[in-house]
């Protein structure tokens, strides 16, 4: 079993960072689209993907891993 961590605060800035400017709804569309297919979550969850963004919900720290990729190619789109 993976030990589980809430997500960092840098990470929780950094998607409150990606909602704002050009192509926000976009950007930070994509990535929660992107983490809640991958934590396997249902669009009827989304209450739960933010729980998790927002460091109030515990994952595995892997997935941590992934949300730090997606999110610097997420920053990366123009």
């Amino acid at each position: 079993m993976e030990e589980k961590e809430f997500v960092p605060a840098i990470l929780t800035a950094q998607w409150k960072m990606l909602q704002r400017g050009r192509n926000a709804k976009f950007r930070s569309g994509r990535f929660r689209d992107s983490m809640m297919k991958h934590l396997a979550l249902k669009e009827s969850q989304v209450n739960t993907f933010y729980a998790i963004i927002n460091g109030k919900k515990a994952i595995e720290t892997g997935y941590i891993k992934y949300a730090k990729d997606l999110m610097k190619h997420c920053l990366l789109i123009r």
